[in-house]
């Protein structure tokens, strides 16, 4: 299983009765938006149910949690409730975990399931950056905190983005920066002081029983990416060097989210870097490349003759995948340093018309070439001047000609001259 219960479950008296579940990474790190089912039962399975949570799953806020009130008040008759962690398709990530309320008690039950893996303690392991790579559409930047080998500093290790929306993993209306602080064993720090930083001025907080505070970002922090504009907020934590992240605010005045993870650690490991990432791009088109991307990492590979492609010796990370003319096809590849990934894509079956369409995409369109014969026959259907000048294209192993004119693009299979066709641009 990928999630495992970290210790004991945790009793205190209280005045209702409410689970608490944690859901942590390998590095302590809160997993948000995990995926966990809820329902009740005997033990020691818990099936058949007596009931099942009326929604197919609740979700983790951005430091991890999740909470559940049992019953408000006195419990009426002993009871046993679980939850499980499960994955989008319903699998299961981690084994039930049983939480048992007594009659007539009032009690929290907290409990935490971390992800499997060597995260060592002391400060002194490899932890990499998860950093979400759609930060970078965003002009949003990581800077590195400038410190000697040996020494404590603030490593960030998580930095992901929530967009503009209401479903698992999006904003839902929410403006925040969220702020997640850890010790040397990946464990939460309560009042640990963070900023937020903004152009002459910043302002502070400190984190909760959970290790999270955040900040709200106001309506004046509105950029737009695409003409290089970047947001007003820096967020470090106080104390020590600490890495930091800069440029953040709302896009074009979207409600997003930032969720941010610090985790108090020695300068001076490097990662283990045995990782791969392997497939096979089926329908390819000619002279294809698959591109994978991780943090400030990128490689490129060009395919081989049947289509395969293999990275290896990559760091751990959160790797996209993006392949010519296709763009990103996968997001979510999880590498820790040591194992092995396979990612295939199939091109879906193009079209001549669209194949045609799709090279013309990659030139400037501009007049161009007025003699050539495509020029003659576009005239004579009234399709305008051309704006690109003669390109070849392919389309089921055999070569073709094409231009782009104001009204649409001409084409011929090479030594079917009299058969000049023209599809419309789009």
């Amino acid at each position: 299983m990928k999630y495992q219960l970290n210790g004991a479950l945790f009793t205190e008296v209280h005045s209702e009765n409410i689970i608490f579940l944690y859901v942590r990474d390998a590095n302590g790190a809160g997993v948000a938006g995990a995926r966990v089912q809820v329902w009740a039962g005997p033990p020691p399975t818990g099936q058949p149910p007596y009931f099942v949570d009326d929604v197919p799953f609740r979700a983790t806020s951005p430091s991890g949690k999740l909470e559940y009130a049992t019953f408000n008040g006195p419990m009426p008759d002993s009871r046993d409730y679980w939850m499980q962690v499960i994955d989008n398709t319903g699998a299961a990530l981690s084994d039930p975990v049983q939480f048992h309320f007594m009659r007539g008690g009032t009690v929290w039950i907290t409990a935490v399931l971390q992800a499997t893996g060597d995260s060592g303690g002391g400060g002194n392991v490899p932890v990499n950056l998860d950093w979400d790579a759609r930060l970078n559409g965003l002009n949003i930047t990581f800077q590195e905190a400038q410190v000697a080998q040996g020494q404590l500093y603030w490593k960030l290790i998580r930095a992901h983005y929530l967009p503009e929306g209401n479903e698992p993993g999006q904003a839902g209306g929410r403006v925040n920066i969220y702020y997640t602080t850890l010790n040397e064993n990946g464990q939460p720090i309560v009042a640990q002081r963070v900023w937020q930083e903004w152009p002459g001025d910043r302002a502070s907080k400190m984190t909760g029983d959970d290790g999270v505070t955040d900040f709200n970002m106001s309506g004046d922090s509105s950029f737009s990416p695409d003409r290089g504009e970047h947001g007003p907020y820096t967020a470090y934590v106080d104390g020590l060097p600490s890495d930091k992240v800069a440029g953040m605010g709302l896009p074009l005045k979207r409600h997003v989210c930032f969720e941010l993870t610090w985790r108090k650690t020695l300068k001076g490991n490097a990662p283990v870097a045995n990782s791969s990432i392997t497939g096979k791009i089926s329908n390819a088109p000619r002279a294809a490349q698959v591109t994978i991307t991780a943090n400030a990492l990128s490689k490129t590979f060009a395919l081989d003759n049947t289509g395969n492609y293999s990275f290896a010796q990559l760091p751990a990370g959160v790797y996209s995948l993006a392949v010519s003319g296709a763009g990103t096809v996968k997001f979510d590849i999880a590498l820790d340093g040591n194992n092995a990934a396979q990612v295939d894509y199939t091109y879906p079956t193009q079209k001549l018309e669209d194949a045609i369409l799709a090279r013309a995409k990659e030139f400037t369109w501009m007049p161009i070439n007025t003699d050539a014969a495509l020029y003659r026959f576009a005239q004579a259907n009234n399709l305008g001047y051309p704006q690109t000048d003669e390109f070849d294209a392919t389309h089921n192993n055999e070569d073709y000609i094409a231009q782009v004119f104001n009204g649409g693009i001409v084409y011929v299979r090479k030594g079917d001259w009299g058969n000049v066709k023209w599809i419309k641009k789009s």
